[in-house]
């Protein structure tokens, strides 16, 4: 091919950002971006080479290749005013809403001039010695405008763990390091609330900035930012591929719904309540009221507290407000107090209630559990009983209100064996979990047999819209078998096996009453469910709208129709939505040491680079060089000395479900062929 065919053939060799936005087809989703940045926000210039520019380069003499590259320089020279240049990749792969491939192929930095076919070369040639740059996988490169910035850094405009917070990280110089997986300063924040101290100058301007590309394209963004003579300039803005659109869209209306005070809500603890329709909703809320089976719990045993409703909905989602929370019992604490959300003194008035409800709740009586097992024996009876008759649901409200105060105290009692048992195991190398599951003692109860009635039951909870199959625990407890634990146990001295297995004897009690707790509990359900389904034949409406009516409807009895489908459309509409377990303004301190950045477990022997590695091993490195994606098949999971989560490395593993753990502590070494457990999700390595 000679020069001049080529030349006809391409009529330019570079693209600017304008004419990249009109060239279908020639252009990988970087560069693509890039060019639709830079009409609205603070990017370097830069120019592109197409994937034909690319194809000529490969084919095509040495003599005619060597006029090419002229002309490109040339052509860069004259649309980029600059001393330095910055060579990256735009492959066709990369940067797409499924997949990242970050940090995958080569960039250049720092390039001169006359280094700077040199550059384009060694970019293009990583490229093909990884398959690419071929007609089925298509190639293109950015040639941008560089000056050293003085700091450099990635931003998360979303935790890509699906969390409601931000995260940036940045070091000073280029932003290499950061996402090349080294040592970086990271600072983890609310999405609609600053940190009290600003980090470095231009962190509130790149904060509106990020917020602003995200809804531009509307999908969280990985933005590669600098901060370069003083000004901030955007490198690249890829979506973030681990965060669904039902994470997404959740995130975005928490965006519009959260104060902008502090806030601290959590729905760990609503178990099956955590969407609840609404009259699933309307019950718990009732039984929290004034006169409410909680309040009238907490009365009987002398417990003082301020009777709000602590539940707040986000779409179907329900959440307990932690601050309002500890605030009705302890109205001295708060989990504002320090940056780490644990709870600290921030006023003096309500003092005496504190100190006499702290009281009350360290001393709660474990020993009252006969009282407990003959009330449940009372209630089963009863119940029984009552699911043979027609009884109104009006009439069958009283009888959940007033059983579920026992129920509730029982819960209480058992919390407190455990945190009990917890306590006096403090010293010793097993969890409260491995113990009760493996000591046997004189309690070991077995649990009340109620055949003749659970094949009649619908429900496994205190959620009335629960229609699963009952299952009943009906066996005696069973009791892993060991051996290591036991041996540990019968080697303990005598007063201490014996001080422990107090505690252990009533978390056995509890767990067993707490299980006919929950039979009574599903008896009660079941019987307003009956209740429930009798009123709307006796009204005429579709049953199916049951549970999207609200307690004082049924009650008073002016049941809508209409109301009740519209209440269906709309649960249904925000049903698909994924909220984080727990929403905050503050982010929980992660320790320094040691954190996670990838989530998921991992069993295995620890292998090094340069060493036998085979299937199953967890790797560990110095850094989270995105070059390691290569033993993703192999390992399954990592450990590195340095690297935070918007790492290239860290982004990819978790498109890969390899969970990774960063472990800075000096003073632990790990041996080849040691077995390991990491948990990515926890930042804990065993």
């Amino acid at each position: 091919m000679s020069m001049e065919s080529v030349m006809n053939y391409n009529k330019m060799y570079i693209y600017t950002p304008l004419e990249i936005l009109n060239t279908n087809g020639q252009f990988g989703s970087k560069i693509f971006r890039l060019a639709e940045l830079s009409n609205n926000y603070p990017v370097p210039a830069f120019v592109g080479l197409s994937k034909n520019t690319i194809n000529n380069l490969k084919n095509v003499d040495n003599s005619e290749r060597e006029n090419i590259y002229k002309q490109v320089v040339q052509e860069v020279t004259n649309n980029i005013n600059t001393i330095k240049y910055a060579v990256r990749s735009s492959a066709f792969v990369e940067d797409s809403i499924d997949s990242s491939h970050a940090g995958e192929f080569l960039t250049k930095l720092d390039v001169g001039h006359d280094e700077l076919i040199d550059a384009i070369e060694e970019v293009l040639f990583d490229a093909t010695s990884k398959g690419y740059a071929t007609d089925d996988k298509p190639f293109s490169i950015i040639i941008q405008e560089y000056k050293e910035p003085s700091i450099a850094g990635v931003i998360f405009t979303r935790s890509p763990d699906g969390k409601y917070e931000s995260i940036v990280e940045w070091k000073e110089g280029n932003g290499m390091g950061v996402v090349g997986g080294q040592s970086s300063k990271q600072i983890i924040f609310s999405c609609n609330v600053l940190p009290k101290k600003i980090p470095f100058s231009h962190f509130e301007e790149l904060v509106n900035i990020a917020k602003s590309i995200e809804m531009d394209a509307h999908l969280p963004q990985d933005i590669e930012w600098a901060v370069v003579e003083d000004k901030l300039v955007i490198l690249q803005a890829r979506p973030i591929t681990t965060i669904n659109m039902n994470q997404y869209n959740a995130l975005v209306l928490l965006d519009k719904e959260l104060p902008k005070s502090d806030y601290y809500y959590d729905r760990t603890s609503l178990e099956s309540l955590n969407n609840p329709l609404p009259l699933a909703e309307s019950m718990l809320v009732s039984l929290y009221s004034s006169g409410g089976a909680i309040g009238v719990a907490y009365q009987s045993l002398g417990i003082r507290y301020k009777e709000e409703d602590i539940h707040t909905k986000f779409g179907n989602a329900l959440f307990i407000d932690k601050e309002k929370e500890i605030m009705q019992f302890f109205p001295i604490y708060s989990y504002f107090t320090f940056s780490t959300l644990a709870p600290g003194i921030k006023r003096l008035k309500g003092l005496w209630t504190t100190i006499k409800n702290t009281n009350k709740f360290q001393n709660l009586n474990l020993y009252e559990y006969n009282k407990y097992k003959e009330i449940f024996e009372k209630n089963i009876k009863e119940l029984k009983n009552i699911i043979s008759t027609d009884k109104d649901f009006s009439e069958i409200l009283p009888v959940i209100n007033s059983v579920y105060k026992d129920i509730f105290l029982v819960n209480l009692c058992s919390d407190k064996a455990y945190k009990d048992l917890s306590k006096a195991l403090g010293k010793y190398p097993y969890s409260v979990l491995q113990i009760s599951n493996s000591i046997e003692n004189s309690a070991n109860p077995r649990y009340k047999l109620i055949k003749d009635i659970e094949n009649k039951l619908i429900g496994n909870s205190l959620n009335i819209t629960d229609e699963s199959i009952f299952i009943a625990q009906q066996n005696k407890k069973e009791f892993v078998k060991n051996l290591e634990l036991i041996e540990w146990w019968q080697n303990l001295k005598e007063q201490e096996r014996n001080s422990i297995e107090k505690n252990i004897k009533l978390v056995h009690i509890y767990e067993a009453l707490r299980e006919e707790g929950r039979w009574v509990t599903v008896m009660c359900m079941d019987i307003a469910k009956r209740a429930l389904y009798r009123k709307f034949k006796e009204n005429n409406i579709d049953s199916s709208l049951i549970y999207f009516t609200k307690l004082e409807e049924v009650t008073d009895n002016i049941l809508d129709e209409s109301i009740l489908k519209e209440r269906r459309n709309l649960y249904e509409g925000q049903n698909a939505l994924i909220f984080p377990q727990t929403i905050s303004s503050i982010p929980f301190a992660k320790a320094n040491d040691i954190y996670g950045v990838s989530g998921g477990e991992a069993n295995g022997a620890v292998a090094y680079i340069g060493g036998t590695i085979t299937k199953g091993n967890i790797l560990y490195v110095d850094s989270l060089d995105p070059s390691l994606t290569k033993y993703f098949d192999i390992i399954s999971g990592m450990i590195s000395r340095e690297g935070g989560m918007l790492s290239h490395l860290a982004i990819v593993a978790r498109e890969y479900g390899i969970p990774i753990v960063v472990d800075h502590r000096n003073d632990i070494n790990y041996i080849p062929g040691q077995i390991v457990d990491i948990d990515g999700t926890k930042g804990t390595i065993i």
